[in-house]
């Protein structure tokens, strides 16, 4: 098995697992204060878009460029739900 093929297996649950996971919500937190405002954002390996999402609030705009489609069609779900305008590459 491929490592895109496990995160393509893991992507419908990943976000929750994420939500559950007290150092991630640490991690999240200790990263937003160095993010410019109103700077362009990449993130890569944005997985879900959980912490693409809180990056886009504080940029101008936010890319995020992942090896799993599953993971970018869950990101692509989340972020058309909030109207939030980032753009998702699939790539390597």
């Amino acid at each position: 098995m491929h490592v895109v093929d496990l995160y393509n297996g893991l992507a419908p649950f990943y976000a929750q697992g994420q939500a559950l996971l007290p150092v991630w919500r640490r991690c999240t937190e200790a990263v937003l204060p160095w993010v410019m405002l109103d700077s362009v954002i990449l993130e890569i390996g944005p997985g879900p878009g959980v912490l693409l999402e809180q990056l886009a609030l504080r940029g101008e705009a936010a890319i995020g460029l992942d090896l799993s489609s599953g993971m970018l069609a869950q990101a692509q779900a989340r972020l058309r739900a909030k109207r939030m305008p980032i753009n998702l590459i699939h790539g390597d």
